[in-house]
């Protein structure tokens, strides 16, 4: 299952500002450590380049 860090940061994302940096890290571990983290990972990354980013 996911780290107890991983979700109490996910619940703190709106009170304090993200160190991106560090949140890629974060991820990155947790996908290594979890395969459906990976696997969701993935598709999200597979969503994103499949779909035109007008704001970005």
């Amino acid at each position: 299952k996911q780290s107890p860090d991983t979700v109490t940061a996910i619940e703190k994302t709106p009170e304090q500002s993200l160190h991106y940096a560090k949140v890629v890290l974060e991820v990155e571990a947790a996908a290594k450590q979890n395969p459906e983290v990976a696997q969701a990972m993935e598709h999200l990354v597979t969503t994103v380049d499949a779909q035109a980013l007008p704001n970005l």
